[in-house]
């Protein structure tokens, strides 16, 4: 009984990869017939399957964007903790942050100063005497990485194509605040070089999202 239950099972299985094997032999004759028949639209199918191929290919070996919004989640920690020290600074001047570790290693030196708001270019602008055309470093750090991530989640290439600029316009404004840092207040701000570094890393992320992003829309046309 257990050899005729065996040779049964085996039956059933070899019957069933038959049956695959002819379901997969009358597609292939289907796909031939159906070539000979319109070779255009036989052609369009190739060039569909060939696209969506390449573009497996591509998304598989980008990196995803889940690094993008990390990368925004900790640029709008380190800015609500220097907005949250500015706002302590202009309640008590004697304020002692954390990230104040020796007299040239200061933050609030660096937040107290005339570039603590606007990055010290508003006030050229607006002048220094209203604090809302002013506005402190990090206010305008959270807004930025509230719309970097809410924008992370669209692949748009428009988007991206924003995105890189913005990633560019301020990665040269962190050139400018580090040369002001070495040449003009000679202080080291350890929140300062921390978002140079996040800022550093978004644009090569924000780079590369946007390589992706063209050459799937290439690929595709």
């Amino acid at each position: 009984m257990g050899g005729r239950g065996g040779f049964g099972a085996g039956g059933a299985s070899i019957q069933t990869s038959g049956g695959s094997l002819c379901r997969e032999y009358k597609q292939q004759q289907d796909d031939h017939v159906f070539c000979i028949l319109s070779p255009a639209s036989c052609l369009s199918r190739l060039e569909m399957s060939s696209c969506t191929q390449q573009r497996s290919k591509i998304d598989s070996a980008t990196p995803s964007s889940v690094r993008l919004r990390w990368l925004c989640i900790c640029g709008l920690a380190i800015s609500i903790y220097s907005l949250y020290v500015k706002i302590q600074l202009d309640y008590d001047e004697n304020y002692t942050a954390l990230c104040d570790l020796a007299e040239q290693v200061s933050c609030t030196a660096v937040f107290k100063s005339d570039y603590g708001r606007g990055f010290g270019l508003t006030q050229l602008i607006f002048g220094s005497s209203s604090d809302y055309l002013n506005p402190p470093n990090g206010s305008i750090g959270v807004v930025f990485y509230v719309l970097l991530l809410l924008s992370s989640f669209y692949e748009r290439r428009w988007i991206c194509q924003l995105q890189l600029l913005s990633a560019i316009v301020t990665l040269l404004l962190c050139f400018y605040l580090g040369g002001l840092l070495l040449l003009v207040l000679y202080d080291c701000c350890i929140v300062c070089v921390l978002i140079y570094a996040v800022h550093t890393l978004l644009f090569l992320e924000v780079y590369e999202r946007y390589r992706r992003i063209y050459a799937t829309k290439s690929a595709t046309e």
